[in-house]
């Protein structure tokens, strides 16, 4: 789960970053949940990357 920093954010944008951050995301595995974005991971290390994505002050998500 990563929490938007605002509360609400650009889904578009934030697969992106993901994508970005972690490699490819299978299509399916982001969904909109309430005020953050759910990531559904293809394998174990695909979920360490996310559980160490930083989010430094200027960054679109609050926590991962």
């Amino acid at each position: 789960m990563a929490y938007y920093r605002n509360g609400r954010g650009n889904f578009i944008h934030a697969s992106r970053y993901l994508a970005k951050e972690i490699s490819t995301i299978s299509e399916g595995n982001l969904k909109k949940y309430g005020k953050g974005v759910l990531v559904r991971a293809k394998d174990i290390t695909q979920a360490r990357m996310l559980k160490h994505i930083p989010c430094p002050s200027d960054s679109m998500f609050e926590t991962v």
